[in-house]
């Protein structure tokens, strides 16, 4: 069976035709730079040993970078540590060689595995136009994102290794022009001059023959960092597709009573698809579980040697070299931490498009394999986990169209929904009335002061000597023209309250936009479950009963679809309001410590509890999302559903199953956004403030 609702970039996209090789080419040819073929294509006998050869000098170089590395480390140690900084660094250098040899022996220890599985998917990847279109093949082909990621950290590895041979050249031709070709002299820099290798150098073979070295050593780390990881996202890409594929055909497919037979034998083959795609994610986990378990570990050892480099030396040309490397190697993780979120995400998501379908209608045989789905799909598959999901306005359009659709319209429908209890709250719109008050008093203090002060001088010094002190919010920010004068005055200060005014209502609109339609979804949970935890079921009518119930789960499936939108809708927006409170309340402690109490201070505090209030306010209702969603499972269970049909019986439980899964939304995939996160905003600010107190009472 296929699907035909294709998406429209698969359409688009259907006159490309891409294969299983066009997926797995990006992998393939990142580990042949190093010399090893992964799919093994036919080459001559002299090319194969060329490679492996290299492949051997690689890793012999590497090793041997390693262990002078650690002997300068030890060595330093030994003589009372002095040089800290360059003790650091070499131990981030360590640590980051020995992951790449260790990574590429697990690789190499689980060859047979991993090729085995490459073969699998291969096996499984749909051949025809037709099941390409089906399963939407175009649409999980490698972002741009991760492309761009993969470049960078290549090109950073180019920048660590010839940023000195660049600045050795260039300061050769300096002292040429300067100092003439007599007196000038090569600088022979590395970016590693600690190790030797047991070669001098300082004259030009030796230098080449270590530049060499460094490069190849360079060249083995980097590929096998990233070449492990790259490959597990190939694999993520093909079970995301896969995953999708079983979901999208499970939900839309229809059954019913009549072709009971048909439809047992499309769900078998479902389920055998189902089962396939789970083996090679329990596959996929065993064999990278190490190799994740080591990113980890060193790109914790790359952050913490970035930060201590530049406390310890500055900005350097080494330093800079080596701060090159570390967007591209968080970025590096972040990658596979999306990836595995998405596998989460997808793998569930099976368990939703069996509920979201209509079961209802199908036989009791039907429903039965219909519920054991569901309690394999909730149990989901995993690697290491982390998303992040931006939304748009057409998004954000089609949400507030879907929650004005399921409004309820007449008298009886809105007492029914208890309307009126989820009006905006009077706690609620006063914090925001608190946030416009703080930005009038933030915008207008520094004039208010200009005035009392020059009132102030009129009454004391008389009107010729009284000036007007044209005190501003931001006087640093001039806007190119001077603002000392009447009309230089008026203009500066209606740009500063148009720009506040513009900051203020997009830092509070979107939130309140979210409130609302957290509101909705409240309103919408809560009337599910009062409606289902009071209906009393009875054998006698089990046909209404069923037709009851499936009303109630068409609603149910409707508001669970526009509690995900609302999710992927404001994800990044609650992410962006995370950091931005985080950094108002650091910012608010910083002035006080450092400035004490004083106008400008007072004016920024004014906003402070308003902020706060805004952030409690969007985490409250993300509690009691997931409150109202999780307590449709408990009014299936507090009703007499034990008085009903045996089909009935199984329908609630089905109900049960799924409602135990709460919604919930959250800041770009990272933190659930409840009380909790709150809580934990908090405790985090006071964490931050208390170590930057610290360096600054230490310095």
């Amino acid at each position: 069976m296929k699907v035909t609702a294709f998406s429209s970039s698969a359409l688009k996209t259907a006159e490309k035709e891409l294969y299983f090789d066009d997926f797995v080419k990006l992998p393939c040819v990142l580990v042949r730079t190093i010399g090893y073929d992964f799919i093994d294509k036919p080459r001559p006998l002299w090319l194969r040993a060329l490679m492996l050869l290299y492949l051997v000098l690689c890793l012999i170089f590497c090793a041997w970078f390693t262990y002078f590395a650690w002997d300068f480390m030890m060595a330093e140690i030994a003589a009372g540590a002095n040089d800290l900084a360059l003790v650091l660094r070499l131990s981030v250098d360590v640590i980051y060689n020995v992951a790449a040899i260790v990574k590429s022996l697990f690789f190499f220890r689980n060859l047979k595995s991993l090729k085995s599985l490459l073969q699998r998917f291969r096996d499984i990847f749909p051949i025809s136009r037709e099941d390409r279109l089906a399963y939407r093949v175009n649409d999980y082909y490698w972002p741009k994102w991760i492309t761009t990621i993969l470049y960078m950290q290549l090109f950073a590895l180019s920048i660590i290794l010839f940023l000195p041979f660049v600045e050795a050249v260039y300061e050769y031709f300096g002292a040429l022009l300067t100092v003439g070709y007599a007196n000038a002299k090569f600088g022979y820099y590395r970016m590693y001059p600690e190790t030797t290798y047991g070669i001098n150098h300082y004259n030009p073979l030796g230098y080449i023959i270590v530049y060499t070295m460094d490069i190849m050593n360079g060249h083995y780390c980097t590929v096998w960092m990233m070449g492990p990881d790259v490959w597990l996202v190939a694999f993520s890409i093909q079970l995301c597709m896969h995953f999708d594929y079983v979901s999208r055909t499970l939900e839309n497919y229809k059954p019913s009573k009549e072709r009971a037979a048909q439809d047992l034998r499309v769900l078998a083959e479902l389920v055998r698809k189902h089962q396939t795609v789970l083996e090679l994610a329990d596959d996929v986990q065993e064999n990278f579980s190490v190799l994740i378990l080591v990113m980890l570990f060193s790109t914790a050892s790359i952050l913490f040697g970035a930060a201590e480099l530049v406390i310890t030396q500055g900005i350097t040309a080494h330093v800079l070299g080596y701060l090159a490397f570390v967007p591209t190697g968080v970025g590096q993780f972040y990658m596979i931490c999306y990836y595995g979120q998405l596998i989460i995400n997808k793998s569930l998501q099976v368990s939703e498009a069996a509920y979201n379908q209509t079961w209802y209608n199908g036989c009791q045989s039907y429903k039965k394999s219909i519920l054991t789905i569901m309690r394999r799909a909730q149990c989901h598959s995993e690697i290491n986990a982390g998303g992040f999901q931006t939304t748009n306005l057409m998004a954000f359009e089609s949400l507030y169209k879907k929650f004005g659709d399921i409004f309820p319209i007449s008298m009886e429908d809105r007492l029914a929904y208890r309307v009126d209890e989820y009006y905006w709250p009077k706690w609620i719109t006063t914090i925001l009335y608190m946030q416009l008050c703080a930005l009038t008093i933030i915008l207008f203090v520094p004039f208010a002061e200009s005035i009392f002060e020059y009132v102030g001088a009129l009454i004391s010094l008389g009107y010729g000597n009284a000036k007007f002190g044209y005190y501003r919010m931001y006087e640093e920010t001039s806007y190119g023209f001077g603002h000392h004068n009447f009309l230089g005055y008026v203009v500066s200060y209606s740009l500063d309250v148009m720009n506040a005014l513009y900051s203020a209502i997009w830092m509070i609109c979107t939130d309140i936009w979210l409130v609302a339609f957290a509101l909705q979804l409240c309103m919408h949970f809560d009337y599910i479950s009062r409606t289902l935890e009071n209906y009393e079921p009875h054998k006698e009518r089990s046909q209404d009963d069923e037709k009851v119930l499936a009303g109630l789960v068409r609603k149910h499936q409707t508001i669970l679809e526009l509690a995900d939108e609302l999710k992927i809708n404001f994800s990044a927006l609650i992410l962006v309001m995370l950091f931005s409170t985080i950094s108002m309340l650091f910012g608010a402690a910083e002035l006080v410590l450092t400035q004490g109490i004083t106008t400008h201070v007072i004016g920024y505090l004014a906003y402070v509890p308003t902020s706060v209030g805004q952030f409690f306010m969007v985490c409250y209702y993300g509690q009691l999302i997931i409150n109202k969603s999780l307590r449709v499972s408990e009014a299936a269970y507090s009703q007499t559903w034990y008085n009903g049909s045996q089909s009935y019986k199984k329908s609630i439980l089905t109900i049960m199953r799924r409602a135990q899964r709460h919604s919930e939304i959250n800041a770009g995939g990272f933190q659930t956004t409840n009380l909790m996160a709150f809580e934990s905003v908090m405790r985090m600010t006071y964490q931050l403030f208390a170590i930057w107190s610290t360096i600054m009472e230490s310095k």
